[in-house]
């Protein structure tokens, strides 16, 4: 099993079958990957490009098909290998009459079905003499890793026939470094290592040898050097205030966010700018105790009588970090009488900014701006009267604000604004018809995730490439089938994982409109929560009796998107509703319209795949609009065609020349390599670095070699990234060919550091940016693309923000417009993230018994499902008519027995009137109950995880191969998953159309084994304080003289009287003095005595008494 991103701007993940560390490669299109390679073979030994030869002497080049078989003839081409023969291996020479001279060759043959494959070219450096190499062998010892982002390194190269060269150390363990030259020639290499500012050396970094330099003989040189050191990640602190202003009264919040931190960690604060007893907490001191990197405290200034004008600066400072961190929020007095500024209000709160957007803002709210608030947004308070006495709200809800802005009002203090940002362009949404008399057809993807993303974005993405029906509404909970008979009975449940699903529906005018659906596993297939792509809207449904045809495009790019590229495989699917016994006649034309339409010959099924994986069928191999359409007909219906013809741009595929270097990391040698081109994908259109497969073939076929790839023209400029043989990218390095800037940017550029927000890979982490040209505000949620940084594309909030002229730590980002998913920010991280908190819906009632029925003596057609307050019977009929005896199938009751007993359309047995029986024969009124065949075409399936254990699985038409493959899925479940395998002569009664299926074996495993419910963290109930080790007589000289707190305790709960004090975090170990009847000081400036073995209080060891506030002392 593998799990593979789903897009390149998601950070989440599906589940694909295949083995673990297969080498199996697919393309876009669903096409294994082939790879032919060319090597030099030197003494037996295969070596790689690039190679080399003198001239008039032979060399031997051979080609390797690595995954397929071929079919035996190979074309050569580039200098004299092109006449050299046609075998895999061929031998030959060149003859230069000058100087030395470097050739390309190159290499193809056939697959078994007659594709091209075509290799990389082979690089050959051809010279006049003999060449010898110099091998620089570099030993890493860097620790804990080599691959530490805590350093760089480059060695410079050169020889007399090679120009000098800086190479980026690729950190690996072996590395080697080559430069080539005759008899005579100088050769050098020198090494260089760079620490990273954000990193520490516990012990130095250290080369054994950093430079060679010599004169080639009549033999290569080996040379040898070694690289140690340990490296450790610095200690980072930033303190973001959740407001600059606040009034008294008003509470705000100090975050504190680390790197590198342990749990359970003491930082220790000084306030200062205000004095212990405006603030409600009555000290000056205290300490933030980290949790996963990250702490918060919470301060509130007392409403006095005093007048502090204009304001008191709050001020908090980190104790002993250097460089000093400290963070100010201004307090000013309760709001005076001031001419207070308007603004139009949303009446009611909402649960989402979306809804809150879609209000009219019709009330009136009032506001000042405090200094250093420039406009209205974040941490300013709204008040419901000119008098700015009563807060606007309190409900901690998203209201809209102004004309086109939204908020939460009174989730931190009354009436004060958080989450402030502009209302987005809600995507349209249009009314889906479907039918109440007969089943509704859509398409879904058979892939999923687990978090939607922000408004499905996610979900959304991924290809609808399955057609499945459905009863009813799809907005009322129902159960999706993949499986419609001639008698519109529905089969076949849509298994489902407890996933987000891309499901296509069609509009009153026939047009796809586009769903994010959560499908659930149990019951299996049920669709629990709907919304509309790009919204959190629910779709509107009406119904419709008209028999309609709509078309669905289908491709790995995505669905309806009206253009694909020549040769990609494009499925249409001819979707029909309210028409039995379709049947289909695929047609194709040059312009729209039913008079240009000609039938395509044999395409009469309901779906037309073209460009189809391995040939045969429909193909399109040139460039050009082409217009699909279906005719369907069925009873009482004749030639129907959708009223929308489906248009297809067939475009050719984006290519690009880049130059080459043959790495095993991503490295700038790519910028000034060798020439290639090769071909991208969809999103590569745009550009090279937004590319998400490549391939060597323009028809999306080929694997590439694996290394660096630069777009650079002049060695310098553009970017570089590394490409894995299979085609999939890195992302490209910052700052590309021309590396860092020597010193960083001071004007027209904005600095920040963001933090990754929760729920994703990677969560916390901090990375530091530079916006080029442009400025987002403190607190702003931003959704950022893969530009390299760690934990890749996902939601950030920026939690400070630096001067122009302020150096940031290494590594950082210079980041464009472009490498923003939306340039608009979100205005919390679950919004940015888009995880739905879903309600459990309880579907299926414990206390029912649910059971599924099927005709005595019948293997297939359609169950009949009945629900009772009571035990079901056996068997049952209806009157005398003993044709229509039912025995069940599944019967399911308080989790016993089998979901797929239950439907959502099931029938009431208590409103029936049916007869009951114990069995079929008793029913009938015979002898004995009617003989079971079986069924007429079969199937062997084996067990996903033990493929030596084997069952038979029927349909009651005699199916032929081909419609059983397009039909049924590999993976069915019948208490144990299984894979489709072989034909069988085997007679069976089960029936697969009473199977739920799946996509695979992992998605199968999945709902039988469904994953763990994720752990989540929560901070440590344990709280740490720091105290003083000395002590006083009493509490006036304890609070007039200790003011050091050097020893750390842990507790439970709230400090004060009776508390117990330990000294470690496992709160084994209770901290208690051995001899002690004074007065000790804690951080907040509290005054308390420490129980000890035989107090003559009887206060037991470690426990808090006498516990009092400072406050209230005399200070002399």
């Amino acid at each position: 099993m593998a799990v593979n991103k789903v897009n390149t701007r998601s950070p989440y993940y599906v589940v694909a079958s295949g083995s673990e560390g297969s080498t199996d490669q697919t393309s876009e299109e669903g096409r294994e990957i082939y790879l032919l390679k060319i090597v030099q073979v030197v003494n037996n030994v295969e070596k790689n490009s690039p190679g080399e030869g003198t001239s008039n002497a032979n060399i031997t080049l051979r080609a390797i098909p690595v995954n397929f078989t071929s079919n035996g003839t190979y074309t050569w081409t580039g200098g004299n290998a092109a006449a050299a023969g046609t075998t895999p291996d061929i031998t030959f020479k060149e003859v230069l009459s000058g100087a030395s001279q470097e050739f390309s060759y190159g290499c193809s043959t056939l697959d078994a079905d007659g594709n091209q494959i075509t290799a990389t070219p082979f690089k050959v450096s051809w010279a006049t003499a003999t060449q010898y190499t110099a091998t620089l062998t570099i030993a890493n010892g860097i620790l804990p890793s080599i691959s530490s982002a805590g350093y760089s390194g480059t060695v410079t190269k050169s020889s007399s026939i090679q120009a000098s060269q800086v190479v980026a150390l690729e950190k690996l363990n072996p590395e080697v470094f080559e430069v080539k030259g005759r008899q005579g020639d100088s050769y050098s290499f020198v090494i260089a290592l760079t620490l990273s500012s954000n990193y520490n050396a516990t012990s130095a970094l250290a080369i054994s040898v950093a430079s060679f330099s010599g004169t080639f003989g009549s033999a290569n040189v080996a040379l040898a050097s070694s690289l140690t050191g340990t490296l450790a990640l610095k200690e980072t602190f930033i303190l973001t205030p959740s407001v600059t202003s606040a009034t008294e009264g008003d509470a705000f919040t100090i975050n504190l966010s680390t790197t590198n931190l342990a749990d359970n960690t003491a930082v220790p604060f000084t306030i200062t700018g205000v004095s212990a007893s405006d603030l409600v907490r009555n000290g000056l001191t205290g300490s933030f105790q980290i949790f996963e990197n990250e702490a918060s405290e919470t301060f509130e200034a007392i409403k006095d009588s005093l007048s502090e004008q204009p304001y008191e600066t709050f001020t908090l400072t980190l104790n002993d970090i250097s460089p000093t961190v400290s963070t100010s929020v201004k307090i000013y007095d309760e709001v005076a009488q001031v001419t207070a500024t308007s603004i139009d209000v949303s009446p009611i709160g909402r649960t989402s900014d979306e809804l809150a957007c879609l209000d009219s803002a019709s009330e009136t709210a009032y506001f000042t701006l405090l200094d250093g608030q420039t406009a209205l947004g974040n941490g300013v308070i709204l008040f419901s009267d000119q008098s700015l006495q009563t807060p606007y709200a309190s409900d901690g809800k998203y209201y809209k604000i102004g004309t086109n802005h939204n908020g939460i009002i009174g989730e931190v203090a009354d009436g004060r604004i958080s989450a402030y940002v502009e209302c987005t362009t809600s995507t349209t949404t249009t009314v889906i018809e479907e039918s109440e008399t007969k089943p509704n057809p859509s398409m879904i993807s058979s892939t999923s995730v687990s978090v939607p993303g922000s408004r499905g974005i996610d979900a959304c993405e991924q290809n609808a490439d399955t057609e499945i029906y459905y009863d009813g509404s799809i907005t009322q909970g129902t159960l999706l089938y993949t499986q419609k008979d001639a008698a519109d009975n529905l089969s076949s449940v849509f298994g489902g994982v407890d996933q987000w699903h891309k499901l296509t529906l069609y509009d009153t005018s026939d047009n796809p409109q586009d769903h994010y659906a959560l499908i659930t596993s149990y019951p299996p297939g049920y669709v629990s929560r709907i919304f509309v792509c790009g919204t959190g809207f629910i779709p509107e449904t009406t119904i419709t009796l008209t028999p309609r045809v709509t078309i669905n495009m289908s491709t790995s790019d995505g669905n309806n998107q009206g253009f694909a590229f020549v040769s990609q495989r494009t499925e249409l699917t001819a979707v029909v509703q309210n028409i039995t016994n379709a049947t289909y006649q695929w047609e194709k034309g040059s312009s729209s319209g039913a008079s240009n339409m000609s039938d395509i010959s044999g395409e009469t099924s309901s779906s037309l795949v073209i460009n189809e994986v391995g040939g045969g069928g429909e193909t399109q191999t040139s460039a050009g609009v082409v217009f699909y359409n279906c005719k369907v007909s069925g009873t009482g219906v004749s030639t129907t065609r959708a009223d929308v013809f489906k248009s297809i741009t067939w475009q050719t595929r984006p290519s690009f020349a880049l130059r080459f270097a043959s790495t095993g990391a991503a490295s700038n040698t790519a910028c000034t390599g060798s020439n290639v081109t090769i071909y991208g994908d969809r999103n590569a259109v745009t550009a090279f670095c937004v590319g998400t497969q490549f391939y060597a073939n323009a028809n999306g076929t080929g694997a590439l070699s694996a290394g660096s790839y630069s777009d650079s023209t002049s060695g310098t400029n553009n970017n570089f990234r590394y490409i894995e043989a299979s085609g999939i990218p890195g992302p490209c390095i910052n700052y590309g060919c021309a590396g860092a800037p020597v010193s960083q940017p001071t004007t027209n550029i904005q600095k920040v550091a963001v933090k990754r927000c929760e729920n994703q890979t990677n969560a916390g982490r901090i990375e530091y940016i530079i916006f080029n040209n442009f400025e987002y505000t403190l607190g702003n949620i931003i959704s950022l693309k893969d530009f390299g940084q760690t934990g890749g594309e996902g939601c950030y909030e920026i939690i400070e923000v630096y001067a122009d002229n302020y150096t940031l730590p290494t590594p950082n980002f210079t980041l464009e417009t472009t490498d923003f998913v939306r340039s608009q920010p979100f205005g919390k991280c679950e919004t940015c993230v888009g995880e739905i908190e879903v309600e459990e819906e309880v579907i299926i009632d414990l206390n029912k018994y649910y059971g599924a029925y099927r005709l005595c003596g019948s293997t297939g057609g359609a169950l009949l499902y009945i629900v009772s307050d009571s035990a079901l019977p056996n068997v049952l009929r209806v009157g005398a008519d003993t044709t229509k005896c039912r025995h069940t199938v599944y019967t399911l009751h308080n989790n016993e027995g089998d979901v797929r007993a239950y439907s959502p359309d099931a029938l009431i047995l208590e409103d029936l009137g049916w007869i009951e029986f114990n069995d079929c024969t008793t029913c009938i009124g015979g002898s004995s109950a009617p003989t079971i065949t079986g069924l007429p075409y079969k199937r062997k399936y084996k067990q996903c995880d033990d493929a030596s254990k084997t069952i038979v699985f029927g349909h009651s038409e005699n199916l032929a191969a081909t419609e059983w493959a397009i039909r049924y899925p590999s993976v069915v479940y019948n208490g144990i998953c299984y894979e489709d395998s072989t034909t069988s002569t085997d007679t069976t009664t089960i029936n697969i159309d009473d199977l739920t299926n799946f996509r695979d074996c992992a998605s199968c495993d999945a709902f039988v084994n469904p994953p763990p419910a994720p752990v989540v963290e929560r901070p440590s109930n344990i709280k740490i304080m720091r105290i003083s080790s000395s002590s006083s007589l009493n509490t006036t000289a304890a609070c007039n003289t200790l003011f050091t707190y050097d020893v750390d305790v842990y507790y439970i709960g709230t400090f004060g009287d009776n508390t117990v004090l330990y000294s470690d975090t496992a709160l084994s170990t209770i901290y208690a003095p051995t001899s002690e009847t004074n007065f000790r000081i804690n951080e907040n400036r509290n005054s308390f005595k420490i129980g000890y073995s035989g107090n003559p209080s009887g206060v037991r060891p470690g426990v808090v008494y006498n516990f009092g506030s400072c406050a209230g002392v005399d200070i002399y």
